[in-house]
């Protein structure tokens, strides 16, 4: 049987390639500059221009110049969030090593497959509302099966897989109706998940189902231990009223994204206000969406409109070999003359299209990529009363805005069926 130290160094060299690759499979994360000089202790900061200088005005010959002012500037906390992954190699399979090395292999990569469950939900998360809710509750009453919305989605149900542990419970408190429950069963028609452990007791559409102690939304210090726990999501970046970075959109009106919405009444996506949204974008910005995301349904929306020409559609390629389609509308006062991509993702909210500056966003690190918690000097560890070792993955990330009115949202959009 191989020894610890043996298995240390198949995770640590045979798999490091695996794990440096991991962001190429989050596409916007993929397309993002990575910064790590930004953070001081636990926390990235970077300023923001806020407002311009009042200095200005024409003048009369002999005129009194204009009052001294000076441009305004906001310097933000962006409190750097952690991502974990665990797993777990018995004795048992240790053992399967003694003779058999391929065997061994194998089941290893099997238990590495942890790699995928992690980066969905890190790609899950940058399309979230940063406060851990994956889908909100309907009415239960003492069962352990949750009834969730009618309205949930196939994106949220996705994540809503067997074995996945959750909390129920309120933003306030995400664990007040149950904690660390296990799904049993799910059902996608229905809306429901069935989890382990004692009936619950009477949810409403008042409470949700959290990641387990991934719940919590950000009281808006700009500390480390604010009371979120995951990544600031795109449902909070887009957004004209939601304080981000600390800075209140109500107090700084620049500090807002552009959103077309529709009051909740779905509509046609239009290739016209879709055209005007772009441009709109670029007059309040100074700057160009480089990329659009939707999910698949909004997605095979806008391609249609594109066959509709009777022409060949445009590829786009992007980093870490992602395509799309391109986008055409001409800048307006010279900006944005560059070509948009349009990117399908699985886990983008439904009815939505994300209009991003990818050039505007960065994702703060405090170390490069992920890591084995190895501190102690190896990478696994003895699990306490049971025949088995135990290795912890991690990395620190979150995602900056540098310039919020940069991005628009065009929401209440019909998807293809």
């Amino acid at each position: 049987m191989p020894t610890s130290i043996q298995v240390d160094a198949i995770l640590k060299d045979d798999y490091k390639s695996y794990w440096e690759n991991l962001n190429e499979k989050a596409f916007l994360l993929a397309q993002l500059e990575t910064k790590r000089d930004t953070v001081q202790g636990r926390i990235a900061r970077h300023s923001v221009h806020i407002g311009r200088s009042g200095a200005i005005g024409a003048r009369v010959e002999g005129g009194t110049l204009p009052t001294a002012d000076q441009q305004r500037h906001a310097t933000v906390p962006v409190p750097v969030r952690w991502q974990t992954a665990r797993i777990q190699l018995t004795v048992q399979l240790l053992e399967m090593a003694t003779g058999e090395p391929a065997s061994f292999i194998s089941a290893l990569e099997s238990e590495m497959s942890i790699k995928n469950d992690v980066m969905r939900d890190v790609n899950r998360q940058i399309y979230g509302t940063s406060n851990g809710v994956i889908a909100t509750c309907g009415t239960t009453t003492a069962s352990a099966t949750i009834q969730l919305l009618a309205a949930t989605t196939s994106q949220q149900m996705r994540q809503l897989y067997i074995g996945r542990f959750l909390d129920v419970g309120t933003v306030a408190a995400p664990t007040t109706i149950a904690s660390a429950r296990q799904i049993t069963a799910f059902d996608t028609v229905n809306k429901t998940v069935t989890v382990t452990g004692a009936t619950i007791s009477t949810v409403s559409g008042t409470h949700f189902v959290f990641n387990s102690g991934s719940g919590g939304a950000s009281n808006n210090n700009g500390s480390q231990n604010d009371g979120q726990a995951e990544l600031t999501g795109l449902q909070t970046v887009m957004s004209t009223t939601a304080i981000l970075h600390t800075l209140d959109p109500a107090v700084q009106p620049v500090w807002k994204a552009q959103v077309n919405s529709n009051a909740g009444t779905l509509r046609p996506l239009s290739e016209t206000s879709l055209d005007l949204l772009i441009l709109n974008n670029q007059v309040e910005s100074g700057q160009t969406v480089n990329t659009l995301i939707s999910n698949a349904g909004v997605f095979v929306s806008g391609k249609s409109i594109l066959s509709a020409y009777q022409r060949n559609i445009d590829v786009m390629a992007f980093k870490g070999g992602f395509q799309g389609i391109k986008w055409f509308t001409p800048g307006i006062s010279g900006v944005g003359q560059g070509e948009i991509g349009w990117v399908a993702d699985f886990d983008a909210p439904a009815n939505v299209l994300y209009g991003v500056n990818t050039e505007r966003i960065v994702a703060h690190q405090i170390a490069e990529g992920w890591k084995w918690m190895d501190q102690d000097g190896a990478i696994l560890s003895r699990v306490s009363g049971s025949l088995a070792y135990e290795a912890v993955l991690y990395t620190s990330l979150e995602l900056g805005i540098v310039q919020r009115n940069a991005h628009f949202a065009y929401t209440d959009l019909i998807e293809a069926t």
